[in-house]
């Protein structure tokens, strides 16, 4: 089994890894990419998204931020 394998079946893995890495690293600049954008770019969010899960239905990391709009009321 690899590493990845390993990992994705709970398993003890050597986290070092180049595979992993390479995969860690991926992940890290597509969420860098996806903080850095704003509302306005739903269509980019939604490509980076895609691009971090590839099909698999995983999240990048666990750093995505979400924005809470919050309504001023008046007093």
């Amino acid at each position: 089994m690899t590493e990845k394998e390993l990992m994705l079946s709970e398993q003890l893995y050597i986290a070092d890894d180049p595979e992993l890495t390479r995969e860690f690293m991926r992940a890290k600049r597509l969420t860098r990419l996806y903080n850095s954008t704003t509302e306005e770019q739903m269509d980019y969010r939604t490509q980076l998204l895609k691009n971090c899960s590839e099909g698999r239905g995983r999240i990048c990391t666990s750093n995505l931020h979400s924005a809470v709009i919050m309504e001023r009321t008046s007093p």
